[in-house]
């Protein structure tokens, strides 16, 4: 029997019904496909035997029991869990407890421990129940370098923490991934410390992310229930000053993390923090036994430093060797870049590259890609791209396209020549020149 060739194209349609793609692949799984034909993926291979958990801390607090006959505030304590460093505090009114704040959640908890009251007399019955973080952390960014040595290091920001990977393996074949998230003695005043960091801290994640339903307006209100009365927009959490507008959720995204090598050391954001992160890889001490490292330390906390700017969205290195910070101090349509070659330096002046630009445009910055066209700056309405001038204005930027913005900063991949990220409705492509959009039939 003769063999009657079958060429079927690359990709999955999935459009309409199995019917309609006839002669199409419609579905798979574990599979790529390379030059036009369907592999398998391969190549998994597990580069440490550590699973990446929250910190344990305590997230919240619930009056269960208002209790009867205090006479005073107090403070709160607590027993077992085995975690440590909770700390509260409680007012009191009409003999019972009213309000409860957490001023040290702790960390380390793997079940929830018992509230204790003290501060307060003759108080009896009241209870207090704690709910904490468990369960897996998600990851939320991934940088590889390869140091002058040789050694290999992988920088994974989950949500709750900063970890690194040695990849030189000097603790074992499955080297453990080595925790090295800031001391929160050294999160800025005002941010959020890292082990309180929840999956998501902002509205506009899609229905089922945050609360569903309810009958109180956007700003809070009239009705009983939390979640927002508007009809096909996503829900929103129950109290976000920020969100007042309900197409508010257009401008919001998942806190990431940003990394990017200086040389052979880390500069680290986390765009829910907000701080430059700074680790020196030579100063680095592994700990085995408790799989932690030394810890990162603010950028701004180096000698001589100086404008180190803060509430940043990302940063990333140029190929000129310097520090550009996406979203620069809370502004949403800035970028800033320190003088060439340092760690440092970030006030401008006449005799240093340091500097800043205010993008013209209407929409919010989400993140910074780089390519050897430049570094891509992509906003909710637009795309641009940085310039290298050299002294005195350093870098200028040029606005490629209105609208084509992407969805966020993890819908974006490419390489130095290639770049494609997903938009509304559409994919976008750039190579160099124009921005095109991408055919795709999913």
């Amino acid at each position: 029997m003769a063999l009657l060739p079958i060429k079927i194209p690359a990709g999955f349609f999935r459009n309409a019904t199995q019917y309609e793609a006839k002669n199409r692949w419609y579905d798979g799984n574990l599979v790529r496909f390379s030059e036009g034909r369907l592999r398998p993926i391969g190549g998994w291979q597990r580069l440490a035997d550590t699973q990446i958990t929250k910190k344990g801390a305590i997230e919240s607090l619930t009056i269960t029991t208002a209790g009867t006959g205090y006479s005073g505030n107090g403070t709160l304590g607590f027993t077992g869990g085995g975690g440590s460093s909770f700390a509260g505090t409680y007012t009191v009114s009409g003999g019972a407890i009213a309000t409860v704040v957490i001023t040290n959640s702790g960390s380390g908890y793997t079940s929830a421990p018992t509230i204790t009251i003290s501060g307060s007399t003759s108080g009896t019955a009241a209870v207090i129940t704690p709910t904490f973080f468990s369960g897996i952390d998600p990851i939320r960014g991934l940088h590889s370098w390869r140091l002058g040595t040789g050694a290999r290091y992988l920088a994974i920001g989950s949500v709750q923490s900063l970890r690194i990977w040695d990849g030189s393996q000097s603790y074992g074949t499955n080297s453990p991934i080595f925790d090295i998230t800031p001391a929160t003695a050294t999160i800025p005043s005002g941010n959020i410390d890292f082990k309180d960091q929840k999956d998501f801290l902002i509205a506009g994640l899609g229905f089922g992310a945050l609360e569903y339903g309810g009958d109180r307006n956007l700003d809070g209100s009239g009705g009983t229930a939390s979640g927002g009365d508007v009809y096909g927009t996503p829900r929103f959490p129950a109290i976000d000053p920020d969100i007042t507008d309900a197409d508010a959720w257009r401008d919001n995204y998942v806190p990431v993390w940003s990394l990017d090598n200086f040389g052979d050391d880390l500069v680290a954001v986390n765009s829910g923090e907000g701080s430059i992160w700074y680790v020196d890889s030579s100063g680095l001490s592994f700990t085995n036994a408790t799989q932690v490292a030394t810890p990162a330390v603010l950028l701004s906390s180096l000698g001589g430093s100086t404008g180190v700017p803060v509430d940043n969205v990302g940063v990333l290195v140029t190929p000129e060797r310097h520090i550009m910070v996406i979203g620069a101090g809370g502004n949403a349509r800035r970028i800033a870049w320190g003088q060439q070659e340092s760690l440092t330096d970030f006030t401008p002046s006449v005799t240093n590259t340091a500097g800043d630009i205010d993008v013209q445009t209407k929409g919010k910055i989400i993140g910074g890609f780089k390519t050897r066209y430049g570094v891509l700056l992509f906003f909710t309405d637009s795309v641009w791209k940085t310039n290298y001038l050299g002294p005195p204005f350093v870098y200028g930027v040029e606005r490629l396209t209105e609208g084509g913005g992407c969805l966020g900063m993890k819908s974006v991949a490419g390489s130095a020549d290639f770049v494609a990220w997903m938009s509304r409705g559409r994919f976008w492509s750039y190579t160099g020149g124009y921005i095109q959009e991408l055919a795709c039939d999913l």
